[in-house]
């Protein structure tokens, strides 16, 4: 059981680290739209958490 976890473990640290590089590279137009959704979507909320 112990291997499994290690590999499990070392397999999930290669992955972050690929999707880390291609978060990078789509960085541009990608982040920036999730960015605007996602604070207009806090300016949508702010007033029910302020209440």
């Amino acid at each position: 059981m112990e291997n499994l976890g290690r590999r499990q473990e070392r397999q999930g640290s290669e992955f972050r680290s690929i999707s880390g590089k291609r978060i990078k590279e789509e960085e541009t137009g990608v982040q920036r739209a999730a960015r605007a959704s996602h604070q207009s979507l806090f300016s949508k909320m702010k007033p029910v958490l302020s209440s």
